[in-house]
């Protein structure tokens, strides 16, 4: 079921282009929540509301009286391409205060994903590249580890977002470093050579 209250309020702040990426997103994330046995409503709600801050900054958020914190804020100076991450929770818990913490994270972390994230989190970090009209070709690759062993997937992931933000010269958010170290140390060394090896092309 789509929640027609989250699209009517992602609404408010993202272009159309965007709410159908966002819409895409729940409707992976909820496959692979009903794949994994967990609540598929909860990933739905997660991946519709999960860029909701995307075009917004701490100056638009401040016009429009949207609720960040000073630390939130304090990552757009930086990082400004994660900060949407941080932003876009801060501002679903202000606007829907009986959202669990578990939704939450999945949007806090939805971008650089984290060390020790619930399965939801890593539900929706994966079901933001693997939506099916994503145009990367290491997709149909992550899709097929993300139905088979969540951490693995999320390793290979963080492990391509790494490469990524390395060739392109992007300062690297601390987070998505110890996203990778920490589901590098989680599985198994066989399985991360494996996965480095299928990678390897596009690093």
């Amino acid at each position: 079921m789509i929640h027609a209250e989250f699209i009517s309020f992602i609404s408010q702040f993202l272009p159309q282009s965007r709410i159908d990426h966002s819409l895409r997103v729940a409707h992976s994330a909820r496959d692979l929540a009903k794949h994994y046995g967990l609540d598929q409503d909860h990933a739905e709600i997660a991946g519709i509301l999960h860029d909701v801050a995307k075009m917004l900054s701490p100056d638009k958020c401040r016009e429009k009286n949207l609720p960040t914190r000073p630390e939130t804020n304090q990552v757009w100076d930086q990082f400004a391409l994660v900060w949407h991450q941080y932003a876009g929770a801060d501002i679903v818990a202000g606007a829907f205060p009986s959202l669990s913490d578990t939704i939450l994270a999945a949007i806090r972390w939805h971008t650089t994903g984290t060390a020790d994230m619930a399965p939801l989190t890593q539900i929706v970090f994966l079901a933001d590249y693997i939506e099916p009209q994503r145009p990367f070709e290491t997709r149909p690759l992550i899709e097929k580890l993300a139905y088979s062993n969540l951490d693995q997937a999320t390793y290979a992931l963080a492990r391509l977002s790494l490469a990524e933000l390395i060739n392109r010269q992007i300062p690297i958010f601390p987070e998505s470093i110890q996203c990778h170290n920490f589901y590098l140390s989680k599985i198994a060394k066989k399985d991360a050579k494996v996965i480095v090896h299928l990678l390897h092309p596009y690093l």
